[in-house]
């Protein structure tokens, strides 16, 4: 009688050691990631819509289009609460970001309401939107925390009642190679 191999044993085997591999390789990048967070008080802005204004040169129109004076200033904000806070830290991709958004509680709702909406029984649904409060973040750290925003390959992103108005910013990412090197020679990142 011949004996035939069991198929589903190696195929059992394989998933096991693709199983294995891809634990070792989580495992390796958890330890190479970085976190960061940091907070932006004040009320969250949504980045404006970019304008457009006609210039002439030479008797020709041409289009200028700029990023209005508000949303620049935000991104400065944003952009200084991180060198305040963190300082010169770079992430690599790729970069898992979340940002809490933190609304106060209008005056005008009565007590019991206000005590639902500090206790998290009451969403916060009014503006601003959350993808203009999204892009506004990530847009500004351009170069700051990461090089382009396109490195960022997870986003979550979430509005609620708060005592205090902020936006809080937690960035997980690949420590850049400068930044591995120091850390293996036992100088300050």
């Amino acid at each position: 009688m011949e004996h035939y191999p069991d198929p589903t044993a190696d195929t059992a085997i394989h998933n096991a050691d693709v199983e294995i591999r891809a634990a070792k390789a989580a495992r390796m990048l958890e330890e190479r990631m970085q976190e960061i967070q940091f907070k932006i008080p004040g009320p969250a802005k949504a980045k404006e819509r970019p304008r457009a204004r006609v210039m002439y040169s030479h008797g020709k129109p041409i289009a200028q289009i700029y990023t209005p004076k508000n949303t620049q200033g935000y991104e400065a904000n944003i952009r200084a609460c991180f060198a305040r806070q963190i300082g010169d830290v770079r992430l690599a991709a790729p970069i898992r970001a979340t940002i809490l958004v933190i609304h106060s509680v209008p005056k005008s709702y009565p007590k019991r309401r206000r005590e639902d909406c500090l206790m998290g029984a009451v969403p916060h649904t009014g503006k601003p939107d959350l993808d203009n409060i999204a892009k506004v973040v990530l847009d500004a750290l351009n170069g700051v925390a990461y090089d382009d925003d396109a490195q960022v390959t997870e986003l979550l992103i979430r509005k609620q009642y708060g005592p205090e108005p902020c936006v809080w910013v937690r960035l997980q990412g690949d420590a850049t190679v400068e930044q591995t090197r120091l850390e293996k020679v036992g100088e300050k990142v």
